[in-house]
């Protein structure tokens, strides 16, 4: 009888071992199945949105746009412009210089080869790896599990603890993306093709912190996003695609953007051609022309212990030419400086100006506050004015617009900023 026992206790007991086995290599080879969940997302806007056109009569409207200075007194202004980024701002503080390349680690003889495919948020013990479409979980960027998804993934990004996947596809006429964030067992949508719409081709942009990451599809038709989690589910979202704006993206080819998060903001540099992109707070600065960076074949940025500093190594032909330190001090608001602009009417002007508003603007008043202001008598006298107020004047002939940047001195690393000012005038 025991015996007997004995039998029966082995059958079962193989029988669940062959079955263990069969499970397993069924487990092993499925893929990971994902859970779609939707947070809660506000689109914000750092602009108050509006437009300028033709007026009727005598109102005649005019946008101040800020890559060129063909509408600026130049005597007169002492603001800082970028005509890169299209900005007039308090002008950045840094210190640059040159240093020696004995100093520096033996990691950086060569410029980094590691493939971009390969994402290990600093947080995860794992890594993501892309091919074809589709995701693995990876120690080594070789062998990993697929997580299965409805769709092919276009581009991966990471934070510290997640990633950020990239999805696009295209019809006729337009390009269309969605990007989700992924924790390594869920999938959070963060911006549908409502958002991530472009009728050019475009890279993807996906990186930062945790608190603070970026969601963009850029090209000619630069389209980013902002993003600050208010809770695990629930994100306010900022448009922030002037970052990237045309004339940066078609001027030096953008290609394979790095982001670095840095305690004051980002930095952007691309391995395929320079650029060293600079925002601090929501100010962007566009140094490459500045510090000469433009002259150089390729250049890699990386933080240095030194508190917001930086490690700037200029590659010629893969290998390093150049080491530069750069500091970054925030910027100069040790004053209250002004945009002026030159007349906005007919030198021959034989009609009086009745009236002049300021419609609105483009920007933000981070680290300080916009001061505007008339004249119609070549800048003789001014007379201050708010954003959409109306000012009437009893003479003059010409008229000027000025804005006056004053500083608050709480915080060296926030400045207001101005991308475009809208107006409209009245003459007899």
């Amino acid at each position: 009888m025991k015996k007997k026992k004995k039998i029966v206790f082995s059958v079962i007991t193989f029988c669940f071992l062959i079955g263990l086995v069969f499970w397993s290599v069924f487990i092993f080879k499925k893929p990971i199945e994902q859970k779609m969940i939707e947070p809660k997302l506000t689109i914000n806007s750092f602009f108050t949105q509006f437009s300028f056109g033709g007026s009727p009569g005598n109102l005649q409207s005019f946008t101040a746009n800020f890559y060129h200075d063909a509408r600026k007194d130049n005597e007169k202004s002492n603001i800082y412009q970028d005509f890169q980024t299209r900005i007039i701002s308090f002008p950045p503080k840094y210190d640059f210089r040159e240093i020696s390349p004995v100093a520096q680690d033996k990691n950086h003889s060569q410029l980094e080869t590691e493939s971009v495919n390969i994402f290990c948020p600093e947080e995860k013990n794992t890594c993501l790896f892309l091919k074809d479409g589709k995701i693995y979980f990876t120690k080594d960027g070789k062998n990993g599990k697929e997580f299965s998804l409805p769709f092919q993934v276009s581009a991966i990004g990471k934070t510290e603890s997640f990633w950020l996947l990239a999805e696009s596809w295209q019809d006729e006429k337009n390009f269309f993306a969605k990007v989700y964030k992924f924790d390594g067992k869920n999938i959070f949508k963060l911006a549908d093709e409502d958002f991530l719409k472009s009728d050019y081709p475009g890279e993807f942009i996906l990186g930062g912190s945790d608190s603070d990451f970026l969601v963009g599809f850029y090209g000619l038709g630069s389209r980013v996003l902002r993003f600050y989690p208010l809770s695990e589910n629930d994100y306010d979202a900022f448009w922030v695609s002037f970052w990237f704006n045309t004339k940066i993206v078609k001027e030096l080819n953008i290609q394979d953007i790095v982001i670095l998060k840095t305690k004051t903001g980002y930095i952007f540099y691309s391995k395929t051609v320079p650029l060293f992109l600079l925002v601090n707070g929501n100010c962007p600065v566009n140094l490459t022309k500045t510090l000469d960076l433009d002259k150089l074949q390729k250049i890699t940025i990386e933080p240095i212990q030194k508190e917001n500093s930086f490690l700037i190594i200029a590659f010629e032909n893969n290998e390093p030419l150049k080491y530069f330190e750069f500091e970054n001090l925030g910027f100069d608001k040790s004053k209250t400086l002004s945009f002026v602009s030159s007349n906005l009417t007919p030198t021959k002007q034989t009609r009086k100006i009745i009236s002049a508003t300021i419609l609105d603007y483009l920007g933000k008043e981070d680290g300080g506050k916009f001061q505007f202001y008339f004249s119609t008598d070549s800048g003789e006298n001014w007379l201050e004015v708010q954003s959409g107020e109306t000012k009437f004047f009893d003479d003059g002939f010409s008229l000027q617009w000025r804005v006056d940047f004053v500083p608050d001195l709480k915080d060296n690393f926030l400045s207001p900023f101005l991308y475009q000012v809208g107006l409209t005038f009245a003459v007899e």
